[in-house]
C-alpha cells in the first residue's frame, strides 16, 4: 500500500505484487512492477520521493507452500510429492513462477526437486519478460528438470523460437487453455486441462 501526501492532497494505492528476490539473499526485496501510462501504483512506484510518499508491504500471502525437494501443501494440508510441476503465466503473471523457481534451482544443481515445465503466454515477442534468464534455465538444466514453452497470440511472421525447450510449431495458446477457469480445484477440470495441454505436446 502506498500513501502520497504530495501538494496538500492526500491518498492511498493498494495492489498485490509477488517478489521476485531469491529467497538465500537476506535483507533485500526485489519486485517486478509493469508501468503502464494510465496505471496508479506503477507510477506512483516509479515516482516515489523519500519526503513525501511511503510504502508499507505486509504477507508472506497465500495458501500454496513449496517446503522443497517437491513437496507442496495448500494451507495447512498434508505435504504432497510433486514430481512435475506445470505453470501456466501470462504476462507479468510470471512473477509468482520466478518466485518458486529461485527456489528450485539450488535443488536442480545437486540433481533434486522435481520437473518443471512453464508455459510462458504473452501477446508479441517483445513483451516476453525475463525472457533471456528463462532461456538460460532451459539451457542449463532441461529437459530434464526445467523445459521452456513460450506462445504468442499475436506472433509476427519473422517469429521463431531459439534456444532448447520451444516448440516451434506452437505459435498461439491453445484454444481454451483456461477451460477450467476459477474451478480449477474440480478434478474434472484439471482433467479437461491436463489432456489440452497434453494435445500441444506441453
Amino acid at each position: 500500500r502506498l500513501s502520497d501526501r504530495r501538494q496538500g492532497v492526500s491518498y492511498s494505492i493498494e495492489r498485490r505484487y509477488t517478489p521476485i528476490s531469491d529467497p538465500q539473499v537476506k535483507g533485500a526485496l526485489e519486485l517486478l512492477v509493469k508501468v503502464y501510462p494510465d496505471g496508479k501504483m506503477g507510477q506512483a512506484i516509479s515516482n516515489l520521493l523519500p519526503s513525501s510518499s511511503s510504502l508499507e508491504l505486509q504477507g508472506p500471502l497465500g495458501d500454496l507452500i513449496y517446503q522443497g525437494k517437491g513437496l507442496f501443501s495448500i494451507r495447512n494440508g498434508k505435504p504432497e510429492m510433486i514430481h512435475h510441476v506445470v505453470m501456466l503465466a501470462a504476462g507479468s503473471g510470471i512473477t509468482p513462477m520466478l518466485q518458486l523457481l529461485r527456489s528450485m534451482i539450488p535443488e536442480w544443481r545437486v540433481g533434486d526437486g522435481p520437473l518443471v515445465t512453464l508455459v510462458s503466454c504473452n501477446r508479441q515477442e517483445e513483451q516476453i519478460i525475463f525472457r533471456e534468464d528463462l532461456e538460460r534455465l532451459a539451457r542449463d538444466f532441461g529437459p530434464k528438470k526445467f523445459r521452456l514453452r513460450l506462445l504468442l497470440s499475436q506472433p509476427t511472421s519473422s517469429w521463431q523460437k531459439k534456444g532448447p525447450g520451444h516448440r516451434p510449431q506452437i505459435h498461439r495458446p491453445p484454444d481454451r487453455i483456461n477451460a477450467c477457469g476459477g474451478s480449477c480445484r474440480n478434478r474434472g477440470g484439471f482433467r479437461t486441462t491436463r489432456l489440452k495441454l497434453w494435445a500441444r505436446g506441453i
